[in-house]
């Protein structure tokens, strides 16, 4: 390991809740593609929980562009995962450590 995050500055930064538990397709790379489709993504960070390795029910999904992202977040607010859980696409307020 020893990769510290990835540099983030200046990149336009998705929150994405799921609803429900997050099904087998809720990881890095599959985030990744999804949301590919309407741009280049910069990074893909899903939390884990605190006392445990589980992945937390939602994820930060980043693009260089900010009007992909913009469209991202329009055409992906509300898109059904295998297994039916709905996703609610934002912008994140915050970034990380800031």
């Amino acid at each position: 390991r020893g990769r510290g995050p990835p540099e983030i500055k200046g990149m336009c930064s998705l929150k994405v809740d799921i609803s429900g538990r997050p099904p087998a397709k809720w990881n890095v790379d599959d985030l990744r593609d999804i949301f590919s489709k309407y741009g280049e993504v910069g990074d893909v960070f899903i939390p884990r929980t605190k006392f445990s390795e589980r992945q937390c029910g939602f994820a930060f999904v980043r693009f260089h562009s900010e009007r992909e992202g913009l469209e991202a977040m329009r055409r992906m607010n509300g898109f059904k995962l295998e297994g039916g859980s709905a996703l609610t696409v934002t912008r994140a307020q915050y970034g990380r450590g800031e």
